[in-house]
């Protein structure tokens, strides 16, 4: 574990500590906006307000114990590293889901995930897409073919039948030898229910799961970027889900790239990434998208059935980008919320 992590311990104080530090400074907008309103009702001679006072009151009180958790001295969050900007380490990020990711969904698969492909932007251009289109050229007909998880994992349209299994094997085989790096957050919807109910999962992170499992994606991505893309940033592309979905993810992207997480400063992240994340569709037929979508359902019934061994997830498991890095897993995998039953998963 990185020494500027530090231990679980420490990692659970100090996230504590930059949580209590947030909520200080809403409390102090929140109590400056109180008093405005005191002073506006004075120049406007109205009778003091006893609610006001009370609300005033009450909100100094918080105000205090914020005050108290947030003085505890913090280590530095991760921090960009000067260093000659790169071109030929331009890296690319595909980003796709797997799951319901509301907790109230009807949906009964019990798992969400976010995961992402990372590849160099020269080694995806020159090699992996080409790669691919030869691939589905020669197994499904047409190098222009659309790759959809579901019909792969159903055995439908192209897929179907005796030489849909003979596709399938050869599609275990490409994704075995393709080069490229993997991450995900899984999130335990049912688990996720129980814990989060009372209090939040995490209060330094959103409370909404997508952006929940953004977050914690993108502080691993940046890492893995960090580590094997020195010099380099990173293009975002992500599958499209609706006008105010892509816009709700766009503003936590930015958002990200303000503000940082506990673990991760906002230089760095914006040395890492460049600004704003691409929609594509899926008619748009997107060889990094597919490939991300071909990993997002192996990983979520794994997370499911840790005992289970899914299609593709041997050869998934291999991409998950490695590393000790984290309080309870690889770099790759994030799980939410944690049990014993996910000790060394990404090992079976």
């Amino acid at each position: 574990m990185p020494k500027w992590w530090g231990k679980p311990a420490e990692l659970e104080r100090d996230r504590e500590a930059r949580h209590a530090r947030r909520q200080l400074e809403l409390q102090d907008q929140y109590l400056a906006c109180l008093r405005r309103a005191q002073r506006v009702a004075a120049d406007l001679r109205a009778s003091p307000d006893a609610q006001l006072r009370q609300l005033i009151s009450g909100g100094e009180g918080i105000r205090a114990r914020f005050a108290a958790q947030s003085g505890i001295v913090m280590p530095s969050r991760r921090r960009a590293t000067p260093g000659d900007l790169n071109p030929d380490n331009d890296s690319m990020v595909f980003v796709d889901e797997c799951g319901p990711h509301s907790v109230t969904a009807p949906d009964t698969f019990p798992v969400f995930t976010l995961a992402a492909v990372v590849v160099g932007r020269l080694h995806y251009g020159d090699v992996l897409n080409l790669q691919w289109q030869g691939w589905k050229a020669t197994n499904l007909g047409s190098g222009d073919a659309r790759v959809h998880e579901p019909e792969v994992r159903k055995r439908e349209g192209r897929f179907a039948g005796e030489r849909g299994d003979a596709i399938v094997d050869s599609l275990r085989d490409f994704l075995k030898g393709a080069e490229f790096d993997v991450l995900a957050c899984a999130v335990n919807r049912v688990e996720y229910r129980k814990v989060a109910a009372p209090d939040p999962l995490d209060a330094t992170l959103p409370d909404h799961m997508y952006l929940f499992a953004m977050d914690v994606l993108f502080e691993r991505i940046a890492l893995v970027l960090d580590k094997k893309f020195p010099g380099g940033k990173a293009e975002v592309i992500a599958e499209s889900r609706g006008p105010r979905e892509d816009a709700l993810l766009q503003y936590e992207f930015a958002r990200l790239h303000l503000d940082g997480t506990s673990y991760i400063g906002d230089a760095f992240l914006r040395t890492c990434l460049r600004p704003g994340i691409s929609f594509l569709g899926k008619t748009q037929n997107c060889t990094g998208l597919q490939l991300a979508d071909l990993a997002a359902r192996p990983i979520s019934e794994k997370v499911a059935d840790p005992a289970s061994t899914p299609e593709r997830w041997p050869e998934m498991r291999t991409k998950l980008s490695a590393g000790k890095e984290t309080k309870h897993s690889i770099l790759g995998l994030k799980i939410a919320p944690w049990s014993e039953d996910y000790e060394d998963m990404w090992e079976s």
